[in-house]
């Protein structure tokens, strides 16, 4: 029990004669969650005894718990061996000898401590709305479009489908919105360069430049036409005209458009790998890899049936096609598809929380978590109508519910 912080109570009288259970072995006691020094309280269950509704009952062998730190997929553990688990640290018990089995997803542990206050199943559906702690959704307004993230804020093109559409400013801690009705925002496309929010507007061939700071647009930038997804790779912002066929390759330093790279039919979502520039080509279904410094072509991959995003996941490149219902795989070195991965219907915004890759199911109403190691679908969550954007904040994952003008916030 050493590192987890708890104090043990003892107790007296004719209790102990019944400590441990005689019938099982076990002894059962009372975890306090809520309050700011934590105890264990040892409880005789065998006669009767019970933990209140703000207590968590744990039990185990005479023999004892065991402390093994933070859970790993490839340490076996045994009954009664305690890990933390999650970005929120909560404490598991195992009840029964795994190996690889997710504390959040699984029969084999049962909860212990801390964390989140939901239960192992809602964890491991990933219903962060059945948090007693958080509301469910943020509404928003209509026709959500694409989603960023700035360090401190979230950004959502609101009114996609009008040709005046705006951004909302909410903040992912209170969940409650720092701005809206921002003008001159773009309607497709929305990235973060490490200072500004840059959006494509579709309508008008051109990019809007924000301050994250005081909200305004500070510069507009002529592009090609019908500019949609966008990226930053750190030096340029990459834009991809999908009337054009092209990508803008733009100085944020003078936001002047230096090149204008020609790559396959209808371009649309951009990503950056840290030594190359991605281009989903939805009419040509493929994707096109660009050189950052010479702007040339290198590479075109084939995919699937309309691909229209694309991530990077720190080792691999995936590009979610639409009407296929798949994911590719890419390994950007060679250049080859690795895998296809099943989704749901119309697979659109995708995104990487470190650990995992998230899809958002347009036509499906849900988001799937992939492991990107053994491309297994972790879960399925139902959001809401329509979701397209996504976007992960450093702690929770965010999508832009499309028909419905809502945010759903995950907590993985």
């Amino acid at each position: 029990m050493v590192g987890l912080g708890v104090a043990v109570v003892a107790v007296g009288g004719a209790a102990w004669a019944a400590i441990p259970n005689s019938a099982n072995g076990r002894i059962t006691a009372c975890f306090t969650t809520g309050a700011a020094t934590k105890t264990l309280r040892v409880i005789d269950a065998q006669a009767g005894q019970v933990c209140t509704a703000s207590e968590t009952t744990v039990s185990w062998p005479t023999d004892g718990l065991r402390w093994r730190g933070a859970w790993s997929a490839t340490t076996a553990y045994a009954t009664s061996d305690l890990v933390s688990f999650g970005r929120t640290g909560q404490v598991f018990v195992a009840v029964s000898a795994s190996t690889g089995q997710r504390p959040a997803n699984s029969g084999a542990w049962g909860v212990m401590a801390g964390g989140t206050g939901m239960t192992p199943t809602q964890i491991g559906a990933l219903r962060w709305d059945r948090d007693p702690t958080r509301p469910a959704t943020v509404s928003v307004g209509p026709a959500l479009r694409n989603l960023a993230f700035d360090g401190s804020s979230l950004w959502v093109i609101v009114n996609g489908g009008s040709v005046t559409p705006t951004l909302s400013k909410v903040n992912p801690a209170t969940n409650g919105f720092s701005a809206t009705g921002i003008a001159g925002a773009g309607s497709t496309g929305l990235a973060f360069d490490g200072t500004d929010i840059w959006a494509s507007n579709s309508a008008s061939g051109k990019v809007s430049r924000i301050n994250p700071s005081t909200n305004t647009v500070t510069a507009t930038i002529t592009v090609g036409t019908n500019p949609a997804g966008i990226a930053s790779d750190g030096t340029s912002v990459w834009v991809a005209n999908s009337g054009s066929n092209s990508v803008s390759k733009i100085n944020p330093a003078t936001n002047a458009v230096t090149a204008t790279v020609t790559v396959g039919t209808t371009p649309e979502g951009v990503a950056f790998d840290g030594t190359s520039v991605w281009v989903t080509n939805s009419g040509s279904n493929s994707v096109s890899k660009i050189n950052p410094t010479t702007n040339a072509v290198t590479a075109t991959v084939a995919v699937g049936t309309l691909p229209r995003r694309v991530a990077f996941d720190g080792a691999s490149v995936w590009v979610a096609n639409s009407t296929s219902g798949t994911l590719s795989r890419i390994n950007p070195t060679t250049n080859a598809v690795t895998a296809i991965v099943t989704v749901g219907t119309t697979p659109l915004g995708l995104a990487f929380d470190g650990a995992n890759l998230w899809v958002a199911n347009y036509g499906s109403d849900t988001v799937m978590e992939i492991d990107p190691v053994t491309n297994a679908v972790l879960a399925t969550v139902p959001v809401g109508d329509g979701p397209n954007g996504i976007a992960f904040d450093g702690a929770d994952i965010w999508i832009s519910n499309d028909n419905s003008g809502t945010l759903s916030k995950l907590r993985p």
